[in-house]
């Protein structure tokens, strides 16, 4: 019920209130005033003739907000507990409304009519006036809602083949022939979708498939703009060599190796002495001891072996190596003091001087080594993340209805990026960015939360809503949609992530290699055009409060 504030006193009035033309209104106004012993204010005077007080214009404000907009008005008056569900349920009824075209209300009002002493027409009345209240209540945010509900439904048939974009070849059209060609195409599946959406609210055909069709035909346009701005902007970088996978850095890896071997180098046993007493040295300074880094002794325990023979490159990779076990180990000092070791054994293979060399190519050899440990270290890094990914589907598809792979693999992710060792500052950046989500990703998921899927709750609520109210159904359906939107939202970071682990983990590089402000796909383009298609279905929709 509505509070009238009249000069300073706060009066409760019926909702019928509401429907009253101003005049009535401010008549009825000064009959409460008169019973309640306030002095009533003169009944719409003149703007010449006699100037508001404060009272009258604060009761002037009350009056002017309910009867541009009654629903906010009373929202406004909700205590502030009941407005976060309030605004909630609004939401999932804009995003149903829109993911259903507008027949979630038709359907409704079918389904409810026969058991209520209404007709059809006024349960569909009642339903769209529901509808409408939650878009005036919930202001800027009903845009957004409008269009991911109406997005949802294009985005899933697209998915599964059912669209206009890139038939007839026009996918593989270039100029400014291909750009009108997709554009036609996506006006036509705009224009449908808009028609549609009319029929569904009982508005205008025409001016539906006007506002899809322009929509469609811009998004389409924008889409190709970005893609050939983005691509002339990387036409500059030179050299784009694709990112080897897996098998190819394996490949790469024994092929450096045995680069390495065929360099023939043999380090003479003064070139280890000297290597041996630069690294005491700096564990001597460091305070090593054998007792506290357990894992140092055999290190240097080799070293002095070594030390009284000639030894081949091998040979020195696996002083390396063993120096890498210790790199490993969970206690941080003798992780420090293996990381000293690896320094210098890295410092002397790049610096080998002739003075130091039996025989063998010293500048060959040592390089195809130091490629060889790098190939190692990104197929050894690729194959943990892989196997960290392939955990994360395994454990979410064997638990509920195998609908959480998206948190199953930010956990797994996080794993990473809480213990990982040996990743670089990008890789983990880019980790972070899976585990946290995007603001965009992370209103996805949240929406997302309303979907069936990986939620036996809000399956059986879905399920049980529907049959009272199918814009339940709806909101189970925007919520599906959201949440594939999501998931593919973490899909793709995982995809970069792995390129970019394959690449060495230097993100600059990668894009400068992959050239990748240019790989910008037909399906990306086809989604921003269906983003604007829905942002124009939606300013369609969008009315403005009465």
């Amino acid at each position: 019920m509505p509070t009238l504030n009249i000069q300073g006193k706060r009066v409760k009035v019926d909702d019928s209130f509401l429907q009253l033309s101003p005049e009535d209104q401010a008549k009825t106004v000064d009959e409460i005033a008169a019973q309640i012993g306030v002095t009533p204010q003169q009944a719409a005077p003149e703007p010449d003739m006699a100037p508001e007080g404060k009272a009258a214009q604060s009761l002037a404000s009350d009056l002017s907000g309910m009867t541009q907009n009654p629903a906010r008005a009373l929202y406004d008056q909700r205590p502030e507990w009941q407005k976060p569900i309030i605004a909630a349920q609004d939401i999932g009824n804009i995003m149903g409304d829109a993911a259903t075209f507008g027949f979630g209300d038709k359907i409704a009002a079918g389904l409810r009519a026969p058991f209520t002493d209404k007709t059809y027409a006024q349960e569909l009345e009642g339903m769209r006036a529901g509808t409408q209240a939650a878009r005036d209540r919930s202001g800027s945010a009903s845009i957004g809602a409008d269009v991911v509900g109406s997005v949802a439904a294009p985005m899933a048939l697209a998915g599964k083949g059912v669209t206009m974009a890139g038939r007839l070849g026009t996918g593989a059209m270039t100029g400014a022939k291909g750009v009108g060609a997709r554009a036609g195409l996506m006006g036509l599946e705009g224009a449908g979708y808009g028609a549609l959406g009319a029929a569904g609210h009982d508005t205008d055909l025409g001016t539906g498939a006007a506002f899809g069709a322009a929509g469609g035909t811009a998004g389409s346009v924008i889409g190709d703009a970005i893609g050939a701005g983005l691509t002339k902007a990387s036409s500059l970088i030179k050299g784009k060599p694709k990112v080897p996978d897996l098998t190819a850095l394996k490949t790469a890896e024994k092929a450096a190796y045995d680069a390495s071997e065929k360099a023939g180098v043999i380090v003479k046993p003064e070139g280890l002495q000297a290597l041996s007493t630069d690294i005491k040295g700096k564990l001597a300074d460091f305070g090593y001891d054998p007792g506290l880094q357990p894992r140092i002794a055999p290190v240097l325990s080799r070293l002095d072996d070594l030390s009284n023979g000639n030894i081949t490159l091998k040979g020195i990779h696996t002083l390396r190596k063993l120096a890498g076990n210790a790199a490993i180990s969970q206690d941080k000092s003798e992780r420090a003091a293996a990381g000293m070791v690896i320094s210098s054994i890295d410092d002397f293979m790049d610096n080998l001087g002739p003075q130091n060399v039996l025989v063998g190519d010293r500048i060959t050899g040592p390089k195809a080594l130091k490629e060889a440990i790098s190939l190692g270290r990104r197929v050894r890094k690729n194959e943990r993340f892989l196997e960290a990914i392939n955990s994360a589907e395994l454990r979410a598809a064997s638990t509920g209805s195998g609908g959480n792979v998206e948190n199953a693999t930010r956990q797994n992710v996080r794993k990473f990026l809480e213990k990982g060792k040996g990743f670089t500052g990008d890789e983990k950046a880019a980790m972070d960015e899976i585990v946290r989500g995007t603001p965009g990703q992370n209103f996805l998921r949240l929406t997302g939360k309303l979907s069936p899927q990986g939620n036996g709750l809000m399956a059986a609520l879905g399920v049980g809503g529907a049959m009272v109210n199918p814009a339940f159904g709806a909101a189970s359906l925007a919520g599906l949609g959201a949440k594939s939107l999501a998931d593919r939202g973490v899909r793709q970071g995982v995809q970069a992530l792995d390129e970019l682990i394959r690449s060495g983990g230097n993100a600059a590089a990668l894009r400068a290699a992959q050239g990748t402000l240019a790989q910008l796909t037909q399906a990306q383009r086809e989604a921003i055009a269906r983003i604007v298609t829905g942002a124009s279905m939606a300013a369609g929709r969008q009315a403005p409060a009465q």
